[in-house]
This record gives structure tokens, sequence and C-alpha cells, in this order.
């Protein structure tokens, strides 16, 4: 198999990898652990329902297993539509680095249908927004918004488990890069939008533009 950049894959790497998600999760869990090479997963929870409070209020993080990245697919549950939201990303994240988790990669709630949940598609809308302004720089995030935008859906909000894998391909090199840690040489400490044509964006939001044009 091809490395992230094209050449070799590295030969014996086993990233130690902690999955903590909700109900799209489930599914897009089962595909990132089969098809991201060399990720160790230890331990894996996705929980319907359940975002960055849900996880606060258990104790499931009392004992986390030290590794060295976690993926987190939160965010489709959030309803804290205010600044309470950011208390609980930053508690999130400060508990993982007391598991001694120092690399995080953080992927974004998806499109929901309008049609069928307007509401749920406003609260992702605006918790995506939020991510990418909150998040610090040397946490991965991958947006999951643009290219789940238009697809199928079985209820409104959830996909087939098809359409789960073939986002999870799409997003195969970046996550390779991102969950390996070769990824966080290119992250920076905001996200960035100047004037005119010139953008540049975080690592997570160029890797997003070279999916989408590529």
């Amino acid at each position: 198999m091809a490395g992230v950049f094209g050449g070799p894959a590295q030969e014996g790497l086993s990233v130690d990898t902690i999955l903590i998600g909700d109900s799209h999760s489930q599914l897009h869990f089962n595909y990132i652990m089969e098809l991201v090479e060399g990720l160790n997963p230890i331990e894996r929870h996705s929980k319907p329902g359940w975002g960055s409070k849900s996880y606060l209020e258990s104790d499931l993080l009392d004992a986390l297993p030290s590794a060295a990245t976690a993926i987190v697919a939160l965010g489709g549950n959030n309803q804290e539509l205010n600044d309470s939201f950011d208390q609980r990303v930053s508690d999130l994240l400060k508990r993982l680095g007391q598991a001694g988790i120092s690399n995080i990669v953080w992927l974004g709630p998806f499109w929901s249908d309008p049609a069928k949940r307007a509401d749920v598609l406003e609260r992702h809308e605006w918790t995506n927004e939020r991510l990418k302004q909150i998040l610090p720089g040397n946490v991965a995030y991958i947006e999951m918004m643009e290219i789940s935008k238009d697809t199928p859906t079985t209820d409104g909000v959830h996909f087939s488990a098809s359409r789960y894998k073939e986002m999870i391909q799409r997003l195969l090199p970046w996550l390779q890069s991102e969950v390996s840690g070769v990824g966080r040489l290119f992250r920076f400490s905001r996200w960035w939008l100047l004037s005119g044509s010139l953008l540049a964006f975080s690592a997570a939001t160029v890797l997003h533009l070279r999916d989408r044009n590529g």
C-alpha cells in the first residue's frame, strides 16, 4: 500500500488509538479501523445521542488507557449553541491530555437533510463553525459537513453503511496523515481568512479543499 504522500508505506507502523464518537461513529469508525493503515484501536466508544457533555458526565474518560492518538467524532448532538459549548470542548481535550494522549484528530458533525431535519442541520452548521474557531492549533479538525453534503440519508441525519465507507475512503489519505502524526507538522494555531482571493487555512481546511477539487 502506498504511503501518505504516494511513497512506500512505513513498515510496521502501529499507532495506539482511542476512538470516541456518537451514533455516526457506530458505522464510520468501522471503516476507519479497517482502512487506516497501522491504526491500533485499543479502546472504542460509539454512543448514540452523546456529545462532549455526555462523555464528561460519564466515567468513561476516567479509565482511558494511554494512547498516542485519539479520534473524536463529536458535535452532532450538541444542544449548547452558546459559549458553554466552548468550555465543554476545552474540558474534553484536557481530559484526553490527562490520559497521555498528545495527538487528537476531531471529526466534525455531518450534513443533515434540510427537507427532513432542518433543525439538526442548523445545529450541525453552528457547531461545525464553532469547532473551527475554538479548537486549538494542535488538534486536527476534519470537516465532515462538506464531504457529506447532499448525500442521501436514511432518516434525514444518518447514512447507509456504504455511504459512510465512501466518505472515509475519500478522506483516507488525510486520516492516515493525521492519525500517524505526520499531519501535525502542518497544523497552524488559528484559522485565517484573508481578503480577496488569497485564502490561508489551517492544515485541515487545506486537506479538504484538496479532497473536494481532486
